[in-house]
């Protein structure tokens, strides 16, 4: 294919997306893309691409849909049919942890539309496995992947409590759990500080009450970091966050190993104890205490 449309949010204030990653790549590689939408809301990118997609896909060889379903799903399905209409080769780049439970709860609707793709990729075995099993075709993995020369690796040793927090303001992202973590960091750790990182789209009001509620210091909103910053802020940092109730494998994750900081997950949607029995003043070789 010469050309390809790109459909995947691509707001210049959020994060970059693996899709429009991609489109950034295929231009490298001398390919024509264009990129459907840059719109800021979801109704945004709704009209946008239900009515100017339809018109732009016969300029282009083949359509690269990202597809995350939830509501995203109805504009993601007129991507994929007005492919078809226009009798282009679609590429359905299917994401999010929360696939299989959509899938589940609109079973025909996901099995219909994603069949009329030539090709169906996802980043990872968990969704191809989960997505199987639910009788959706998936052709193939196409892992997440960074710009690794973008990256800079720097071992850390001593490692200091310096926390960054990257996903934004979003119940999916669970802020409220790091800032609670922190918190129980902080009773150990008096000058541990704690960067919290990204778009505020849903109740940010919420996160700066519990930082006054918990008493917390060294706590410092700083909104959506651009892509090309993400290297330099992470590497102010030691320690990465990352509290998502649900997440597969996220770009964030692998920019922060390519940085060289240490993630720090969790298990469950609770902190059972304030006993954190973690040493970050050790050196490489002798290794946090865990």
């Amino acid at each position: 294919m010469h050309s390809v449309l790109v459909i995947t949010p691509c707001h210049p204030k959020y994060i970059q997306t693996p899709g429009a990653l991609i489109a950034h790549k295929l231009q490298q590689e001398g390919v024509r893309v264009g990129i459907l939408s840059r719109a800021k809301s979801s109704w945004g990118r709704l009209l946008d691409i239900v009515f100017r997609g339809f018109f732009l896909l016969p300029q282009y060889d083949g359509v690269l849909v990202n597809v995350y379903g939830e509501r995203a799903f109805v504009y993601e399905t007129a991507a994929i049919l007005y492919g078809r209409f226009w009798k282009k080769h679609v590429v359905a780049l299917v994401h999010s942890g929360l696939m299989p439970k959509f899938v589940q709860k609109w079973p025909r609707w996901t099995r219909i539309i994603l069949s009329q793709s030539n090709l169906v990729l996802v980043p990872h075995g968990f969704l191809k496995d989960t997505l199987s099993d639910l009788g959706i075709r998936i052709d193939a993995v196409l892992p997440n992947f960074i710009e690794l020369e973008k990256y800079k690796f720097r071992e850390r040793t001593p490692l200091e409590p310096r926390f960054l927090f990257l996903r934004g303001i979003h119940p999916i992202y669970n802020p409220e759990m790091a800032l609670r973590a922190f918190g129980l960091v902080q009773r150990r750790y008096p000058d541990a500080s704690l960067t919290m990182a990204g778009p505020e789209k849903s109740d940010p009001a919420s996160c700066h009450t519990l930082v006054r509620e918990l008493k917390l210091r060294n706590v410092q909103f700083i909104g959506l970091v651009p892509k090309e910053e993400i290297p330099a802020l992470a590497d102010k940092h030691d320690i990465h966050l990352h509290t998502n109730r649900v997440e597969n494998m996220p770009v964030s994750i692998i920019e922060m190993w390519a940085c060289g900081l240490p993630i720090v997950g969790h298990a469950s949607n609770f902190c059972p104890t304030d006993r954190l029995p973690i040493n970050f003043h050790a050196t490489a070789d002798e290794g946090p205490n865990s």
